[in-house]
């Protein structure tokens, strides 16, 4: 994973953010809408979290060779 990747998810994360805090969301497509910024809430952590991780391990992996 690439450091521009990440960051362009952290970005995401962040407008999801600020989007379920401004949006209101009632009726049926904004239900939709809502429990998908939900998902991305919970997921892109995640994702983060794993490419930070995996960004990590690269860089020990190629020190250790050097």
């Amino acid at each position: 994973m690439e450091l521009t990747e990440l960051l362009q998810a952290l970005t995401l994360w962040f407008v999801v953010i600020i989007a379920l805090d401004t949006v209101e969301l009632s009726g049926g497509v904004m239900g939709a809408v809502g429990l998908v910024g939900l998902a991305l809430l919970y997921l892109l952590p995640l994702y983060i979290i794993g490419g930070t991780i995996a960004m990590v391990g690269e860089s020990a992996r190629e020190t250790a060779r050097d």
